[in-house]
Formats: structure tokens, sequence, C-alpha cells
């Protein structure tokens, strides 16, 4: 459906504006004469597309939902929705602290990190788990 191919782009369009934000202001650092054009482009794209992102998304997602209401229980989209989104949150979680932990151990280790106040740099699983439940590590 035409619509699911609208909510498709818009969430590429987050991604690539949250995967490539912190990198745009650097961009003035290259030697390259382009490099100071092509920052100012991308920032003037950003701005001028940010009202649109999320809006369309969230505006197609709302049109869309009566036909998967009248279609599926409660139970069901409780079951499809929710528990996908915590296992996948939770494996990622998992992925991330060990990724971070072994990254810093091998590249920085001796960076400390015990008042580090995100939950993917905990010293511990149980540090970690307490940081996920609560939003912060300490």
């Amino acid at each position: 459906m035409w619509l699911n191919q609208i909510k498709g782009l818009c969430i590429c369009l987050v991604v690539i504006y949250h995967s490539v934000i912190t990198f745009y202001p650097q961009l003035n650092l290259f030697q390259h004469p382009w490099s100071q054009t092509l920052s100012k482009c991308w920032v003037y794209f950003n701005l001028y597309l940010a009202p649109f992102r999320m809006p369309v998304f969230f505006f197609i997602s709302g049109y869309l939902i009566r036909r998967y209401i009248d279609e599926v229980t409660w139970k069901e989209s409780i079951d499809k929705r929710v528990w996908n989104i915590v296992y996948v949150l939770a494996l990622w979680s998992v992925l991330q602290w060990t990724g971070l932990r072994q990254l810093n151990a091998w590249m920085a280790p001796e960076r400390d990190l015990t008042d580090a106040a995100n939950a993917a740099y905990a010293s511990s699983w149980v540090e970690f788990l307490q940081g996920m439940l609560t939003a912060a590590a300490r």
C-alpha cells in the first residue's frame, strides 16, 4: 500500500536525521572546498523537513489504525505489538551493554566510567538492569 511506503520514507528520514546529526557540524573541519556548503545544505534540508517527518508518520498511522482495530482483538494486539517491542528492546540493550563494555575495555581501559549517567556504561549486569528499569545508571 502506498501509504505504508510514505510511512517507511518518514522513518528513513528520521533515522537519517538522527544518524547524521552528530556528523554534519564536523564537516567544516574537512579541507574540501565543498564541506562548508554541504554542511549548511544538510542543516537547511533538515530544518525544512522538521515539520513533516514525524507528523506525517503519525497522521498516516492514525488514518490506518481504524482498519487494524476492527480486525484484531486487544489480546492479539498486545501480544503482537507490546511484547515484540519489549523483546527487541531487551535483546538490543544486552547486546549494546556487552559491546560497549568490550569496546571500552579494549580501546580505553584507563577510562573511568563510574560516574557515567547511562545504563550502557554500568559496571555489572545488576547495575545495568537497575539503570534500564529506572532510566538512569546511578
